[in-house]
């Protein structure tokens, strides 16, 4: 995870950056990829729907206070 690169202080901000955009991407990526893996990330393709509110604020009730 991202804490290890903070031990080394001569890394740059931007490679910094990049390495936590990179690692975001992937956890985010591997969640929508693999269901049974953690929190299942909801998606709907642009254009055809959106998310009520009372959805919206359970998912991120469970994605940011709930441990699994």
């Amino acid at each position: 995870m991202i804490l290890r690169f903070l031990r080394h202080r001569d890394v740059s901000w931007a490679v910094m950056h990049r390495r936590i955009l990179n690692e975001t991407s992937q956890f985010l990526e591997r969640g929508l990829r693999e269901r049974n893996w953690g929190v299942r990330i909801p998606n709907i393709p642009v254009g055809k729907g959106s998310f009520t509110k009372v959805f919206s604020v359970h998912f991120w009730q469970q994605v940011l206070f709930e441990s699994s």
